[in-house]
């Protein structure tokens, strides 16, 4: 099952039927987007 999944998602991404990156949240929000690595670093306190 996990094979099938990973073949769908590589064949649709290889294919170019992903959606676009947007600039839709921050147009909402007014905050400019962070790398994953920044919001862990930034909420480590509530992880641990």
């Amino acid at each position: 099952m996990f094979d099938l999944v990973m073949t769908g998602l590589y064949t649709s991404i290889r294919l170019g039927m992903e959606e676009p990156i947007t600039d839709e949240v921050e147009r909402l929000t007014g905050n400019s987007p962070i790398t994953f690595r920044q919001y862990v670093m930034d909420y480590r306190e509530v992880w641990m």
